[in-house]
């Protein structure tokens, strides 16, 4: 989710679905300052959701037709990436690591409800596909059903050229931890058990 306000957004609320990502915040203020692009600038502008939208309202308009994630660390080691479309997302995960990494997941109510069910042994896939549409709330991974094998590789091969183009350490093997910097294990339950060190 991303709210904009501020001069050259027009007045009054607009809501779109288009899809949205952190690469697009630095192009879309200088869009609407009206500053000149540093050459090592990527992402794309939304500048038309909140501007050309007051002229002509286009509630469809979408500024990406895939976004792009990516976690290396966060309190521990886990490098999923994605890509989303507005129909689809997949994750991929990589490593031999088949259970969640229970520390970055912060603390609540609800991670001690779910550590308690067993959320700590339970498998994941290596690969997820969800339908955006049907299942808003990405209960059913779709990845190993047969009807979706084209979406799939679709995604699979985005995923790919993407993580190339920004060559994504990821390709290499395991991304080390930089210099001077800390994280828990993989194995760890809590950000406060020992950390160690890059």
């Amino acid at each position: 989710m991303l709210l904009i306000r501020g001069s050259g957004c027009g007045s009054g609320g607009l809501m779109s679905d288009a899809l949205v990502s952190h690469f697009a915040v630095f192009p879309t203020l200088r869009d609407l300052t009206a500053t000149q692009p540093p050459p090592w600038l990527q992402g794309q502008s939304l500048a038309p959701l909140v501007t050309a939208r007051h002229e002509h309202p286009a509630p469809d308009l979408e500024i990406n037709d895939a976004v792009f994630a990516e976690v290396t660390n966060h309190v521990a080691y886990e490098p999923p990436r994605a890509v989303r479309t507005p129909r689809w997302t997949y994750v991929r995960r990589f490593g031999d690591r088949s259970t969640p990494v229970v520390a970055n997941c912060d603390e609540s109510p609800s991670r001690a409800i779910w550590l308690a069910a067993g959320w700590a042994q339970r498998s994941q896939p290596t690969e997820a596909l969800f339908d955006n549409v049907l299942d808003p709330m990405k209960g059913t991974n779709l990845a190993l059903d047969p009807a979706f094998a084209g979406i799939l590789a679709d995604l699979r091969a985005r995923l790919a050229v993407w993580m190339a183009a920004t060559d994504d350490p990821l390709l290499a093997g395991e991304v080390p931890l930089p210099p001077g910097a800390v994280a828990n294990s993989p194995d760890a339950l809590t950000p406060e058990e020992p950390l160690y060190s890059g």
